[in-house]
């Protein structure tokens, strides 16, 4: 009896230990998990009774070893040990709660730009990336997809990604039709789309197209020498056709001569610098377009086809006669290349940056404009400009050429001329006219606000909504950094460190060892 009272006594000394542990286990999982589930609340229950037994068991004990010095000492070190756990908490549970990053990269690399975050903010449903690599991969576009994902879903509560190894899951490659290593796939309310380039800007765009239930139709007329919106050359206008198809537009070409009228589906039209005159019949189905409410932008020339320009002076619009030359604001000196930095207020210019036009013409008002129609002046050039009209040489003549400022761009907005049937119940069509048609040319895409224009002006005439995003950000620049040096500075690292370093030494060297001779 007495070796049984004294085994169980043996054992209840264990209890302490066996408390603290449990505690303990209870305090990490609280850590782990930023709150004490039922696990953790019974770990810690278990463990405070399993030490209150031991205190009731061994009360002297427990007040020998209370009342011992180094059980002060030792107090002390546990209450700055218990001070330090409760702050590495304290911070773990506010880090949890309220996520803050900063961005310390030169290029910004970890930073979405204002058009996604409003993009992400608008959502109203969950969005989901489905994002196929090979397990394992590292990729640039593995990392960088990693990278920006992560990003995408730090900005909204509503989006999430996930990485598929077509490889291993062959049926959810199928699944989502997918046929190439790196296609990233959007899902959004049932509606997919995909997109095999890694970058923000394809992100973006892929969101938005498929966010957006109904893209736009947009048409480029063709037939008349107008610009190609398939070619890659320097006149072409594959870039803009890719920043409208970025920006959920599908885009096609139109032929009047054969289609004889408008689609109905078309949105939007654009002429994009015609050489060539426009038959009668066609100038109709646009004039019939307009009047049931629909939108056309005008891109002309100086020398834009006469029929195109008795057109627009139908509607109060006259473009030229002659070349805008504007020495104030001249792209690197060039005084037939204007830039544009200054515009008038409205929802087209609203924070557009510089635009650059190359041999461009006025577009003005004329003395008689129809009536129901709204005129708004974009932008204009500088008052030491003026409209050339000999192209033998750039001299102002007063009385023969016209004194800036000149208007680069006009918007008409109203019923046009008949437009619906008597009653007025037609809707309202847009006309957009730009003296340029080269600012939209690969060739000049890159400039700071040539790009943004085009897409705003063609978003204008089919009516995007107020509010809907334009996607137009640039490509972040190299992480590695350029070092240009003048020939005088690569002359001076040269000799600083190839002749002056070692000079010095070899100086010093000399030095001490003449003065140990």
């Amino acid at each position: 009896m007495a070796a049984a009272g004294r085994i169980l006594r043996d054992a209840v000394k264990f209890l302490a230990p066996i408390g603290l542990a449990l505690i303990v286990g209870a305090g990490a999982r609280f850590v782990i998990q930023g709150q004490l589930d039922l696990i953790g609340q019974g770990l810690l229950a278990a463990g405070a009774v399993l030490v209150l037994a031991y205190l009731v068991a061994f009360p002297s004990e427990t007040a020998r070893v209370v009342r011992a010095r180094q059980t002060r000492y030792g107090s002390n070190t546990a209450v700055l040990i218990a001070a330090v756990a409760g702050i590495l908490v304290a911070a773990n549970i506010l880090g949890t709660r309220y996520h803050y990053r900063w961005d310390l990269t030169r290029t910004g690399r970890f930073t979405l730009s204002e058009q996604t975050r409003q993009i992400l903010g608008e959502l109203r449903a969950p969005l989901k990336a489905y994002a196929f690599f090979t397990e394992g991969s590292t990729t640039e576009d593995r990392v960088q997809a990693e990278d920006l994902l992560k990003e995408y879903k730090n900005a909204s509560a509503l989006f999430d990604y996930e990485f598929i190894d077509p490889d291993r899951e062959p049926s959810r490659a199928v699944q989502y039709n997918v046929r190439l290593y790196g296609t990233v796939v959007f899902e959004y309310q049932g509606r997919r789309q995909e997109t095999t380039s890694v970058s923000e800007q394809q992100f973006t765009s892929a969101i938005l197209r498929v966010v957006r239930e109904s893209p736009k139709k947009v048409y480029f007329l063709v037939g008349h020498g107008e610009r190609d919106s398939a070619s890659f050359d320097r006149p072409g206008y594959s870039q803009a056709k890719a920043a409208l198809e970025a920006n959920s537009m599908n885009v096609a070409t139109l032929n009047l001569a054969t289609a004889q009228n408008v689609p109905d589906d078309a949105d939007a039209v654009v002429i994009a610098g015609p050489t060539r005159p426009a038959l009668p019949q066609e100038l109709d189905a646009l004039s019939r377009y307009l009047a049931r409410g629909g939108g056309v932008v005008v891109l002309a020339e100086p020398d834009t086809p006469q029929p195109f320009i008795d057109w627009l002076r139908q509607y109060g619009l006259q473009v030229g006669p002659g070349v805008v030359v504007e020495p104030g604001r001249a792209y690197f000196g060039d005084p037939l290349t204007p830039v544009v930095d200054t515009y008038e207020p409205g929802p087209i210019t609203r924070n557009l940056g510089a635009t650059v036009f190359a041999v461009a013409t006025a577009v003005t008002r004329t003395a008689e404009t129809p009536t129901g129609l709204v005129y708004t002046d974009l932008f204009k050039t500088t008052d030491q400009s003026w409209l050339e009209t000999d192209k033998s040489v750039a001299r102002y003549d007063p009385g023969v050429d016209t004194k800036g400022p000149l208007t680069l761009a006009v918007t008409v907005e109203g019923k046009f001329p008949g437009a619906g049937d008597q009653s007025g119940s037609a809707q309202n069509g847009r006309l957009a006219v730009v003296g340029d048609a080269d600012f939209a040319a690969n060739q000049w895409a890159a400039a700071p606000g040539n790009n943004d224009l085009f897409l705003r002006l063609v978003s204008w005439a089919a009516k995007q909504q107020e509010g809907e995003q334009l996607v137009s950000i640039p490509p972040r620049p190299s992480n590695e950094p350029n070092l240009i040096l003048t020939s005088q500075q690569q002359n001076l690292v040269f000799l600083s460190s190839v002749v002056f370093l070692p000079a010095i030494v070899l100086l010093l060297g000399a030095i001490v060892w003449y003065r140990r001779r």
